[in-house]
């Protein structure tokens, strides 16, 4: 019995055995199996994560329906917006039911419409919507509490998508032009107000004009006043005694007065001056290696004859905002080009030490006083710059994220002290072999970037002959890269444009390079998406087929609608199971300012010089496009000698650039960031989401800076009178160059 028990164990242990090898030999023939096919052929989960202890789903693609909402991260009520569906993985088409509703408790649905996605339109569309801002919470002036809607698209019976926005009340723009920018008390204030909606047409809405002065305080206001055909004008008569200093005419939307414009004028007792008197210094600054400062000196009056006289000129040194004259006094009798000097001995007896004036500058003061002694002008010239470098560095234009292992494009923006362009200054950049020595003042260059994830610094150095190390000018920016979605596998996406600026009419080439981790990825792109955008509006939106080629050459035409700036933004998708991979870059481009239709004001026909006198009428020709409406002022041009502050074309830009809600230049940290940074929302549900916009509805960085240096050379040109010219149906037209006594704005 005993062994009989013992011989059925020891069958049974023999059994376990050869079962053991049987199942091990299986399962090791089916992991050398797996491990020959294709890394994409398809294989039942289940085997796969039981063949395996790291599991990785990004291996698996998924043929899940795809469905893609991308709309701006804040919605203007009461104006056209664009939203942009797209969907993948559908054999017939789907109706998207898209309804708004008001945050938080969705009391009211403020917008309810339906586009269908099929074969006609290829699955993708740009949508248009309009809000009404009819049951919004608009608050008070003073109320700083956002506004959300709920924004939903319904694809079929598929899926919803759902996003909470935020709205603005933004209702357009209003631009104040006064007659003169600087009254004496008793003189009558002409202003004129230019509405417009954030398209530019003419707009008929309601406004309130307030008139303040030096203290703040309102002297006078007129409420809810209408912009007939777009234009609003009045006049403010100054008493005889009234407070001095700058005075703020301000206006604001009467349905939503949050939103204000403002433009301010000087009250002052001045005489207009019988002649004009120019200081030009030969050198922008004064470099510690100088000898002396030369100041030329010409006066001559508004009708062009030359000033016969002497000028009495003096020097001073201003630091930390406080002026110190130096002793000397200098006459110069030619006042035709003749020159005053300032040497830096006379520096040295005030300032013993010349190095603790650096970032310091020097002011020159001229009076000139007519051979006969009958009239008597002033002139000064301040801000020369007493400096180590004679040059300026500064990255503009020049996104803050890189792509490891792909080109980064740069702007370096070479400068002399005051602003204008250094030509063909050598300067040597990070990761380039060689100085970059022929420009005209901006240097744009592509660097090879490292393929390391981290954080690099990119320096900029002039490398000038004649300069010691210290004088030369040197400037730093700190690059972070652009987060893949999977470290160990990196796709990327990367536009390039060849430019940051370009002209209306333009046709700018874009290039889309797609860079993929290996072969078996990029045949999962099939499609790239690219969007438009101007002020956050999505005004174009294209899905383009990239089949096996790397790089895909877009063609753009510059229109009206992108200025005064526009960003590209482009992304694709890898449909990975469990969550879809999503590759986005973007570019930001400025358009230079031009006018958005024609205006042209001149004399009518040709008349000589010596025709134009004191008391004689004369007749001058204005151009433009038909039914537009024309604004004209004329003003004593002598008026802007002591004050040019004035509406210009580019400050009108400057305005309107406010209305760009993206923050950067382009890029992002991640694929989220690049939509973010843009001013879009995105949402794919396979492929994620960006947060809600917090904060403020005014863009949170601006490019105003910017343009400003690009524009600091023509700031310094002689004002030139302009005519207003604007649009009726069509909007305002920025300003055009006039002759005789046109003044300008819009």
């Amino acid at each position: 019995m005993a062994a009989g028990t013992l011989l059925h164990i020891l069958l049974l242990c023999v059994f376990c055995s050869c079962c053991a090898q049987i199942f091990h030999s299986a399962r090791e023939r089916m992991r050398l199996d797996f491990l020959g096919r294709r890394r994409f052929e398809y294989m039942d989960p289940d085997m796969y994560f039981g063949l395996h202890d790291q599991r990785n789903p990004k291996d698996h693609t998924s043929l899940e329906p795809r469905f893609i909402l991308l709309a701006p991260n804040l919605l203007r009520a009461d104006s056209e917006e664009s939203i942009y569906l797209e969907s993948h993985g559908l054999n017939s088409p789907v109706t998207v039911t898209i309804t708004v509703h008001n945050y938080p408790d969705r009391r009211y649905q403020l917008l309810q419409d339906t586009v269908t996605l099929g074969p006609g339109n290829s699955y993708h569309t740009l949508k248009i919507i309009k809000l009404p801002s009819e049951h919004l919470d608009k608050g008070n002036e003073e109320s700083s509490r956002n506004q959300y809607v709920y924004v939903k698209a319904e694809f079929g019976g598929y899926h919803v998508a759902e996003q909470v926005v935020m709205v603005s009340f933004h209702s357009g723009y209003i631009f104040i032009q006064t007659d003169k920018p600087l009254y004496k008390p008793g003189d009558t204030v002409r202003c004129r107000a230019f509405v417009s909606t954030p398209t530019f047409q003419a707009f008929n809405s309601s406004i309130t004009i307030e008139f303040q002065n030096s203290d703040g305080v309102v002297v006078k206001q007129i409420s809810r006043t209408k912009a007939n055909n777009g234009i609003f004008a009045d006049t403010h008569v100054l008493p005889d005694i009234v407070n001095e200093g700058t005075w703020k005419i301000i206006a604001k939307f009467d349905n939503w007065q949050q939103n204000k414009f403002s433009s301010e004028f000087e009250v002052k007792k001045y005489v207009l001056p019988a002649f004009n008197v120019t200081l030009t210094p030969k050198k922008p600054f004064l470099s510690l290696d100088d000898t002396e400062l030369v100041v030329e000196i010409t006066a001559s009056y508004l009708y062009g004859e030359d000033v016969q006289g002497t000028a009495y000129v003096v020097f001073g040194v201003e630091v930390n905002k406080e002026k110190r004259r130096l002793p000397s006094v200098k006459q110069v009798t030619n006042l035709q080009q003749g020159t005053a000097t300032l040497t830096m001995v006379e520096i040295r007896k005030a300032y013993p030490d010349l190095r603790s004036l650096v970032g310091s500058s020097i002011y020159v003061k001229a009076s000139v006083l007519t051979k006969s002694g009958s009239d008597l002008v002033e002139a000064e010239k301040s801000g020369i710059k007493i400096v180590e470098s004679p040059y300026v560095l500064s990255f503009i234009d020049t996104p803050k994220y890189y792509k490891p292992g792909l080109p980064f494009d740069v702007m370096i923006q070479v400068s002399f002290q005051d602003g204008s362009p250094a030509h063909n200054v050598p300067v040597q950049v990070s990761l380039l072999p060689n100085p970059i020595s022929s420009h005209l003042g901006t240097i744009r260059t592509a660097i090879n970037m490292p393929a390391e994830l981290g954080p690099q610094i990119i320096t900029a150095e002039t490398k000038q002959t004649g300069l010691q190390p210290e004088q030369q000018a040197r400037q730093q920016m700190t690059l972070h890269p652009y987060t893949p979605f999977d470290q160990q596998r990196q796709n990327y996406l990367y536009i390039s444009t060849g430019t940051t600026t370009v002209s209306l009419g333009q046709s700018l080439g874009l290039s889309l390079h797609i860079n993929a981790a290996d072969k078996a990825h990029r045949e999962l792109i099939t499609h790239v998406t690219y969007l438009v955008l101007n002020k956050g509006k999505i005004i174009v939106a294209k899905r383009l087929e990239v089949g096996g080629q790397d790089v895909t050459n877009v063609l753009l035409t510059v229109t009206t609608e992108m200025m005064p700036s526009f960003r590209v933004v482009a992304f694709y998708m890898l449909p990975w199971t469990g969550s879809s991979e999503v590759v986005a870059d973007s570019v930001w481009l400025d358009v230079e300012d031009a006018c958005v239709g024609a205006l042209s004001v001149g004399p009518a026909g040709s008349r000589p010089p010596e025709y134009y006198h004191p008391g004689r009428g004369f007749n001058f020709q204005v151009r433009g496009d038909p039914g537009a409406m024309v604004s004209l002022v004329v003003v004593d041009n002598a008026v802007f000698l002591l004050n040019r502050q004035r509406l210009t074309q580019r400050k009108i830009w400057q305005v309107v650039e406010g209305g760009d809600i993206g923050c950067t230049h382009g890029g992002g940290s991640n694929r989220m960031g690049v939509f973010t940074d843009a001013g879009l929302l995105f949402y794919s549900n396979t492929g994620g989401a960006t947060s809600s916009r917090q904060g403020s509805t005014q863009r949170r960085h601006t490019h105003t800076h910017t343009q400003t240096d690009r524009h600091r050379q023509t700031d310094r040109q002689t004002d030139r009178q302009r005519a207003t010219f604007y649009r009726q149906g069509k909007g305002p037209d920025l300003t055009a160059d006039t002759a005789s006594d046109v003044m300008s704005s819009l």
